[in-house]
């Protein structure tokens, strides 16, 4: 196999699936391609938002791939035979039945079935998404006062019920940012002030975080938010109950499940931090986890 062969990277973003799959995957194309690697990635689209991204996109795994990485969640055992004809595959938090015809299975998020490899996340491999992470990398040596007292991040395109929801948990007088999957911007009220702030900045200055289960937990926790969860499904919340411990995740339940004077209640008994944040110790944090990753495939690159 040559060396100008291709690590191809296999994902997909949009309805369905978010922007977490490819954000993270478009980090490790930069982190193989640093390390000397020809990454490529195949998904049915390319994400507009990320033109400036620096990647390649293709439709088709190229036949002389070097090693396949998988990341869009249920598998078949068909599709993994498929691919290992072509190279060895790992796929990532894959709960499908084709995971166990993989070369290698990596857990990045927990899941009920597959526990991460330590209970301490520092330990633990981890990909965060690309935005987030050249973020941190332009905020290192800027310190960040803690001035926002809650981040309230619904993922993309909100329905109207959510937010109205949402609103009414925010306790009366505090300073509150909406991110929306679009922007971010002070709010009062439910409605957006005008003022728009960076999604990173914006966890940099928080001092909760109110979101569903995902890698925005991560990354708030990351940031030196305390987090607080109100997720879509039973699902989501099974998971936001897995890092409890690990990341002290408040879980307030399931959105339609719950009542909102509750969540307020909770969210003004959380002991927030308030020293001030710097993206330089972010970033050291940002490359252990993705080196512990790194480690894990290059045992199975041809």
């Amino acid at each position: 196999m040559s060396a100008d062969s291709p690590i191809t990277i296999i994902t997909a973003w949009g309805e369905g699936f978010g922007n977490g799959h490819i954000q993270r995957m478009i980090f490790l194309y930069h982190l193989l391609r640093d390390k000397g690697y020809v990454p490529l990635i195949v998904t049915d689209s390319d994400p507009a938002s990320l033109n400036n991204s620096g990647c390649r996109f293709t439709d088709t795994v190229p036949g002389e791939s070097r090693l396949i990485i998988r990341d869009m969640r249920d598998s078949t055992p068909a599709e993994i035979q498929s691919l290992k004809s072509t190279a060895p595959v790992v796929v990532i938090d894959d709960c499908g039945e084709g995971r166990r015809y993989a070369d290698l299975a990596i857990d990045l998020l927990p899941h009920p079935d597959h526990p991460l490899p330590s209970s301490d996340f520092s330990a633990c491999p981890f990909l965060f998404g690309f935005n987030f992470v050249n973020a941190m990398t332009r905020f290192s040596g800027i310190p960040f006062e803690k001035d926002i007292d809650i981040l309230i991040y619904t993922g993309l395109n909100p329905s109207p019920e959510y937010l109205s929801f949402i609103h009414t948990c925010i306790p009366e007088g505090w300073k509150t940012l909406l991110a929306d999957g679009n922007e971010c911007a002070l709010c009062a009220g439910g409605i957006k002030t005008g003022e728009v702030i960076s999604y990173a900045e914006s966890l940099l200055r928080s001092k909760i975080l109110l979101t569903h289960f995902g890698i925005s937990l991560f990354e708030g926790n990351l940031c030196g938010c305390a987090l607080a969860s109100v997720n879509p499904t039973e699902y989501h919340s099974s998971l936001a109950r897995l890092v409890r411990d690990s990341m002290g995740v408040i879980n307030f339940g399931v959105f339609g499940e719950i009542n909102p004077a509750d969540v307020k209640k909770g969210l003004k008994e959380i002991t927030v931090a308030s020293e001030r944040t710097d993206g330089t110790i972010i970033r050291k944090s940002i490359m252990r986890h993705a080196e512990l990753f790194l480690e894990r495939i290059e045992q199975f690159i041809r």
